[in-house]
């Protein structure tokens, strides 16, 4: 489900948000979720009290260049596609925080998070990351948190995609649904999750997940080393022969 689909419901979180709190979007994509909450922070009185932060790869690959195809953008795969999402949401005037990376390697320092939007984790391997991350900044009795990806394995029929369910049946005493059509909790008591995110994480299946994620991770650093060396090889030489 899209930002714009629950337009209403991400301006009207952004508007009601608690001052001196941040709003944490994981999964920017093009920025359309992403507008809509600059939009509710817009609406408020007390604008600078209210700090947005978004977090995303901003590189294209080829599943995304065909659903923007399909919306009548054009991407190219391997495109860093930061530069126009900022130039996007630069038209609504209002400061927003991007952190270009990966989401396993997401860092969070800047207080307590009042409204959570999740449009990225479908995996529990990213979703276990977003939580531990994340979570120990969210304040019970204020704290909204949508789940964009929360019914994806009705689409996809894996059991992995059911990783957002559990979590909130495992601990339906932290959560207060407030939407009935839209996965939109309230985190209304203090929780520690982690014995449920390090047992998650000790499936095998889970196991495998995350070695092959730093597999890759090796293998992409060492082949842009690799290119650098390359470039650096092919370049004339500066030197007197």
């Amino acid at each position: 489900m899209g930002g714009t689909k629950i337009r209403a419901l991400l301006r009207e979180a952004a508007r009601n948000a608690p001052s001196n709190t941040a709003i944490v979007e994981c999964g920017c994509w093009l920025g359309a979720g992403t507008a809509q909450l600059a939009l509710g922070i817009r609406e408020r009185e007390d604008t600078l009290n209210v700090q947005l932060h978004t977090y995303d790869r901003w590189q294209a690959d080829k599943s995304e260049v065909e659903k923007a195809a399909k919306r009548g953008c054009h991407l190219s795969i391997g495109e860093d596609t930061l530069p126009r999402v900022r130039q996007t949401l630069s038209e609504f005037r209002v400061p927003i925080h991007f952190h270009k990376a990966e989401l396993m390697e997401a860092v969070w320092a800047d207080g307590p998070i009042s409204v959570f939007v999740d449009d990225a984790c479908k995996t529990p391997l990213l979703f276990c990351q977003a939580i531990e991350t994340f979570a120990p900044h969210w304040v019970p009795g204020q704290t909204i948190i949508v789940l964009m990806d929360f019914n994806f394995w009705k689409k996809t029929g894996s059991r992995k995609h059911e990783c957002q369910k559990r979590f909130v049946e495992c601990f339906g005493c932290a959560f207060e649904r407030i939407n009935s059509r839209v996965a939109v909790f309230r985190y209304v008591k203090q929780t520690d999750f982690m014995p449920w995110l390090n047992a998650t994480r000790r499936a095998p299946s889970e196991r495998f997940e995350r070695a092959m994620y730093y597999i890759a991770k090796v293998a992409r650093r060492s082949k842009a080393g690799l290119n650098n060396w390359i470039g650096q090889s092919a370049a004339p030489s500066s030197r007197p022969k």
